[in-house]
């Protein structure tokens, strides 16, 4: 019986350390790339104690204009809440402080005054012609009001001062998210990405408007001669000395931000990676990518294990060595109060599987361990020797399947904690049965 316990011990010993080695890698990247933001930028919303704004768009003046050189346009979206994602105005001098400006009180623009349930995708233009700044935006009217709960409306915003803000217009109604909008010879130019839920995925489309409330009919773009099944989920486009520049996210889960270059802003290069995402974010979301002739400036929404939503930013003379903002850029920027969690530390780690241990220790385990228990005695009966074996598997099974249908089956998370909890369970049980034998005996 030494033996055999011996056995088993070194059996759950080895895939512990196994899983451990496996977990402790979580802790660091798979390249610890210089491009990828390791820290947001401080940018406080309108909601307090929930900074997470994320969704940038941006527009440098060059000079400074009502007070500050950079304007932001962006929506936060807590824990992905939807209803909160109105669009809101930040600026900044030196692209590291960034704040709202001064007598302005965010958000610009608000889902009860649409009537939608949600507004989303902000984008800021300026009107050199009319002096005056422009935010476009989407909203979606749900089933709940009245709307399909799939059709996209267009509105604007403008103002000449950044502080007072114009009643909405309601612009188009699209099937395409993240719009761009940039105002160039006397007319609108529109880029716009295509999604599954409007029968538009994998595609990207160019518009022009003169008045932006009549447009043309949408134009595939291509990227590397490709129209339809673009790998691509949010991104936008900028123009530079006649050029255009797309900068995209792909769908896959390490989700890396690309760019790519155009004569005619609707047939576009190859994508070339500029940014990589080693796990420092668990997710990377729509880049915005400038160049003011001196360096290239890329703002990227970035989301970590918790389901924080931030903005990111990274920049260089060269596009293909951005560097992104580190911890020492912190004291230069807006100071908050509230905490963002480094999901790459160890005491984060812990935490996690400490906490998912914790809500599986219910009545259905205690069941299950009963069940465990009766199987362990019907076999000691039938003097099966390997009976400990099999129990020790079922044992890992049952606890992994219950751990998995309460959180996720594929998460390194629940493996870790189903082999622990196996251990924890097992042990009870086996000390449970002896002690009864010795008393029978």
């Amino acid at each position: 019986m030494k033996k055999l316990l011996g056995k088993i011990g070194v059996i759950l010993a080895v895939a512990l350390l196994c899983s451990a080695f496996v977990f402790a890698s979580l802790t660091v990247g798979y390249t610890d790339d210089v491009s990828l933001g390791r820290v947001r930028l401080n940018i406080e919303t309108y909601l307090a104690g929930k900074n997470q704004p994320t969704h940038p768009s941006f527009y440098d003046f060059g000079n400074k204009w009502n007070g500050y050189r950079y304007w932001m346009a962006y929506s936060p979206y807590p824990y992905r809440n939807g209803q909160e994602e109105n669009p809101c105005i930040a600026v900044s001098n030196d692209l590291l402080y960034w704040e709202t400006p001064k007598s302005l009180a965010n958000p610009i623009a608000d889902n009860e005054e649409t009537g939608c349930d949600e507004l989303k995708d902000p984008h800021i233009v300026y009107r050199e012609d009319l002096k005056r700044i422009e935010v476009w935006y989407l909203g979606r009217l749900s089933k709940n009001l009245g709307g399909d709960g799939e059709s996209l409306t267009l509105f604007r915003k403008y103002s000449n001062d950044g502080i007072s803000w114009s009643d909405f217009e309601v612009m188009d109604t699209i099937k395409y998210l993240s719009p761009t909008v940039i105002w160039k010879e006397n007319k609108y130019c529109m880029w716009s990405i295509g999604f599954a839920t409007y029968d538009t995925q994998g595609t990207i489309v160019y518009q022009e408007s003169k008045d932006g409330f009549s447009w043309s009919k949408p134009i595939k773009c291509s990227i590397d001669s490709k129209k339809e099944d673009i790998d691509i989920w949010h991104g936008s486009v900028t123009e530079y000395n006649g050029k255009y520049y797309m900068s995209y996210i792909d769908n896959s889960d390490k989700q890396e931000i690309f760019y790519c270059v155009s004569d005619n802003g609707v047939d576009f290069s190859k994508g070339d990676i500029i940014i990589k995402n080693d796990k420092t974010w668990k997710n990377l979301y729509r880049p915005f990518l400038t160049f003011n002739g001196k360096e290239y400036v890329c703002f990227y929404g970035v989301v970590n294990e918790d389901g924080q939503w931030y903005i990111s930013m990274s920049k260089g003379e060269n596009i293909q060595k951005l560097k992104g903002i580190t911890e020492e850029d912190i004291s230069k920027m807006y100071p908050l109060n509230d905490r963002v969690e480094n999901t790459r530390s160890v005491f984060y780690l812990v935490g996690k599987i400490y906490n998912a241990i914790a809500r599986c220790f219910r009545i259905e385990i205690l069941l299950l361990s009963v069940a465990e228990f009766i199987l362990m005695w019907i076999f000691e009966k039938l003097r099966n020797k390997k009976y400990i074996y099999f129990c020790t598997v079922i044992n890992l099974v049952i606890t992994y399947v219950f751990i998995g249908l309460l959180n996720n089956f594929l998460s390194l998370y629940v493996v870790i904690s189903a082999i622990v909890l196996s251990i924890i369970n097992f042990t009870i049980l086996y000390t449970i049965k002896n002690i009864m034998q010795k008393r029978c005996d």
